[in-house]
């Protein structure tokens, strides 16, 4: 039932019901019946009044336009609530309600004054928020007449996934990297040399100058070694948000290494992250591909699953002789206690 005939029935009922007091006021002739009937043409005329000023479309809500936050965050922000025209308005009772922040707030006896109103929201869901559904209620006093509106704010919110400490998880990625690290470099001999002026003595074979009978230097070829590669695989999973929090902490503790990162997606075309707030719009996936990533040979590969599947086993095994893959998934790093 629409609110224009809740109001017509509301109407109708009082009517009937002054048109009942009014008749045995005249039959009867009581005080009683004239206070009662005096006191429902007051009201009833307090409510027309009301009604008349109470215009939902002269009021302007706006929240803050900008937010970043982590998943799990509590987050304080602000409403912001005035008359955005010049007459005069009076709302006996305004109620606001947003759904998305779970806010429901009460104003009484509102005059179009500028209220600003603070939130206190748990961001308990990733992702990107462009608009904000808001339903404006008001009534009067006796909540005969009721009316609503939905007013559809826009904004620029942002919730990233939660941001974990990821030492642990730092241990657990070197203790399985046997042949390269994080940012390290390693140092092979590119060839012997006659010592010359200004050569470390640190670089002198002294038992290869002793054979040679003069000073014999060891001449290095500095290669850094080559960066793994950390993929995050989006499948169907309870575990996806859990898994993506310590992908997106990870991402953040190395984001200035010579690293790289990616979505693995269901067609050819991996992404690469290059930008922060993709964490907020990676979605989970019915089906992966993950030969964009692993086509490289010696490539190495930490891949990061939220939990291990037969089809997955068997699409990682399919690169494992052509790419150093190393899996982790998330009941891995529960029973390491990397996570909780």
């Amino acid at each position: 039932m629409s609110d224009k005939v809740k109001n017509k029935l509301n109407l109708v009922k009082y009517i009937l019901l002054f048109l009942m007091i009014l008749l045995y006021t005249l039959i009867f002739l009581t005080t009683i019946g004239w206070i009662l009937l005096s006191f429902m043409f007051v009201t009833f005329l307090c409510v027309l009044i009301s009604l008349k000023l109470a215009k939902l479309s002269c009021l302007n809500i706006s929240l803050e336009t900008y937010l970043l936050a982590n998943r799990e965050d509590s987050v304080r922000t602000e409403m912001t609530i005035q008359n955005k025209t010049s007459g005069f308005v009076f709302f006996p009772v305004l109620k606001i309600t947003i759904e998305d922040l779970e806010l429901t707030t009460y104003l009484y006896g509102y005059t179009g004054q500028k209220k600003v109103i603070t939130i206190d929201w748990q961001a308990n869901k990733r992702g990107k928020y462009e608009t904000l559904d808001v339903l404006v209620e008001s009534s009067d006093f006796f909540y005969f007449f009721y009316q609503q509106q939905i007013s559809k704010i826009a904004i620029d919110w942002t919730v990233l996934p939660k941001l974990l400490n990821t030492s642990s998880l730092l241990s657990l990625i070197e203790e399985r990297q046997t042949e390269t690290s994080i940012g390290e470099v390693s140092y092979d001999i590119k060839r012997y040399r006659p010592y010359t002026y200004g050569d470390s003595m640190k670089q002198v074979d002294w038992k290869l100058s002793t054979k040679h009978q003069e000073i014999m230097v060891k001449e290095f070829k500095q290669e850094e070694q080559e960066q793994p590669v950390f993929v995050f695989y989006p499948q169907q999973s309870f575990y996806f948000e859990k898994m993506l929090d310590v992908f997106f902490s990870l991402y953040k503790e190395l984001e200035n290494k010579p690293v790289s990162f990616y979505f693995a997606n269901h067609d050819e075309n991996s992404i690469e992250i290059t930008d922060i707030m993709a964490f907020s719009e990676v979605k989970k996936q019915e089906s992966t591909n993950l030969s964009s990533i692993l086509i490289e040979d010696n490539q190495s590969v930490i891949l990061f699953i939220p939990e291990m599947t037969n089809s997955i086993q068997k699409e990682v095994e399919a690169y494992i002789e052509q790419v150093d893959i190393q899996v982790i998934t998330y009941e891995e790093l529960k029973k390491s206690e990397v996570v909780e």
